[in-house]
């Protein structure tokens, strides 16, 4: 298929920035206004039709323009972001646009109370519309991602793709000198040379380049860039820096030249106080809404075999301090016992254990832990002051005793019941992901990162509730066409690990 064409593949064959999930959500945001400004007054008029057609244009263009540089769908905590600001643009667009229709609103009440719903209705739509299209499409219509640069910074940056196949970016190959690579470790990943850039880029059907800033001569980087942009192909410069977060870098014009600076400015000092004041309401509210679901889960769990509500798992704290995370029983009684004999079976790297079909598991167990009802007792916890709403994975004592002296750093912060591994990395296999991840919350903790967390893991427990009928259905893919299973991308990413570069 000709490069100019190729791309137009992913308008058509599903994901967020397809044809249909587009129109889907400029339907969604026209739908809501319509019906706002229908029960504002007292006839749908062609000027009210007018304004909730560009309202929802403008949020739809937000959502078009925040989408770059890839077709892929945002991090989940990141689309927190990007869907507030396409509910931002889409309000204050309809509220400008009403000043001109005088039978719009009846009183300026009125006015202020369909403004702020229809922002509401929005951000909570669009939020669970992308997250079932994140489920339900995107895991088979992801990028194809060629790492040019076989040194150092590319073996990080294949590790970091190959660790998360659930950014929805399939990894292809590294492209550079041969020689290089196999001193990087690299060699069976190597698709050929930078000469051959542009045969490769059209043979493998590259939509993404991630190019390594070092190894490269100024000239030959610029004809890197020069093929790319012939070839239609979107370029993405790795910066060399890890644990930061984006938030944080800023691209500044030095005589016309782009250079990336760091914005070192650090949370304020009553972040604590607000992070356990938040902690605190957060937790009392959520037990008290929760109440009702939490009774019937606590009967259910009785009657399906007679053994206890509750399970008092031993998990290591902040500074290094042991408690108990209860939870919801999920697995029948003596399920600890049998994790020995189930070891050959585990589908985690590293000191985790996971299982995706557990034989231990409840039939009620299922699907306490399907939508995450089994959590819920944690928020004793946190009033305890055991947890936080947000922070690291509770880490069990066997897994803490596993951990390098990098990822005991997490031990600084109280353990979240959700975290950014929690939300973004849930069902990844590769411990090395876990670790990324934690360290990356760690480096970066602050006020709107947890309210990112916080109304992602919402969204992500409401998406789990709505497939939950049809989840035994639904097949997933890890995410690439040259990866094809879990076990493949273990073992690939532990290859990898242990052929650090060489010097």
């Amino acid at each position: 298929m000709d490069r100019r064409v190729e791309p137009l593949k992913h308008w058509w064959t599903g994901g967020p920035q397809s044809i249909w999930a587009r129109g889907a959500q400029f339907l969604l945001m026209l739908a809501v206004w319509s019906v706002g400004f229908d029960l504002a007054g007292d006839r749908m008029s062609i000027e009210r039709w007018m304004i909730a057609v560009t309202a929802a244009a403008a949020g739809a263009l937000v959502l078009h323009r925040r989408g770059r540089p890839s077709q892929s769908m945002p991090t989940r905590t990141d689309d927190v972001t990007v869907v507030a600001a396409a509910a931002n643009s889409s309000a204050i667009a309809a509220g400008l646009l009403s000043i001109g229709v005088d039978d719009l609103f009846s009183t300026m009440t009125i006015s202020i109370a369909v403004l702020v719903a229809g922002w509401l209705a929005i951000f909570v739509g669009l939020l669970l519309l992308r997250g079932l299209i994140r489920e339900l499409f995107c895991r088979s219509h992801g990028q194809r991602v060629a790492v040019i640069g076989v040194g150092e910074d590319a073996h990080e940056v294949t590790g970091l793709l190959l660790d998360h196949p659930e950014s929805n970016l399939q990894f292809i190959g590294v492209i550079g000198d041969l020689t290089t690579a196999e001193r990087s470790g690299l060699a069976e990943l190597w698709l050929g040379s930078i000469d051959q850039l542009g045969e490769l880029l059209e043979d493998h059907r590259v939509d993404v380049a991630m190019v390594t800033t070092t190894g490269f001569r100024s000239a030959q980087f610029r004809r890197i860039l020069g093929v790319l942009r012939l070839s239609g192909v979107e370029p993405m410069l790795s910066t060399g820096v890890a644990r930061l977060d984006a938030a944080s870098l800023r691209v500044s014009s030095v005589v016309h030249e782009p250079l990336v600076s760091i914005d070192w400015s650090q949370s304020s000092g009553t972040y604590a106080w607000t992070k356990r004041t938040i902690d605190v309401l957060g937790a009392s509210l959520g037990l008290i809404l929760a109440s009702p679901i939490m009774a019937v889960a606590a009967i259910l769990i009785k009657l399906d075999d007679r053994g206890p509500v509750l399970y008092r798992s031993p998990r290591i704290g902040a500074d290094n301090v042991g408690f108990g995370m209860l939870k919801f029983r999920s697995m029948r009684v003596n399920a600890h016992e049998q994790q020995n004999q189930l070891a050959q079976r585990n589908e985690r790297s590293g000191p985790l254990f996971k299982m995706t079909n557990d034989p231990r598991t409840t039939r009620v167990g299922r699907v306490l832990r399907e939508t995450s009802i089994d959590e819920l007792p944690q928020l004793v916890n946190v009033l305890k002051g055991d947890m936080s709403l947000v922070g690291p994975r509770p880490a069990l004592p066997e897994e803490a005793s596993a951990f390098d002296e990098d990822l005991r750093a997490r031990f600084s912060l109280k353990p979240g019941v959700t975290g950014l591994w929690q939300v973004e990395a849930r069902s990844n296999p590769n411990f090395t992901a876990y670790r990324r991840l934690d360290l990356h919350y760690v480096a970066n903790h602050s006020p709107r990162i947890d309210l990112q967390i916080l109304v992602a893991t919402v969204v992500q427990v409401l998406v789990a509730a709505i497939l939950l009928p049809i989840r035994p259905f639904l097949r997933r893919r890890p995410g690439g066409e040259v990866i094809e299973s879990s076990a493949s991308v273990i073992d690939l990413r532990e290859r990898l690990r242990h052929r650090q570069p060489e010097g």
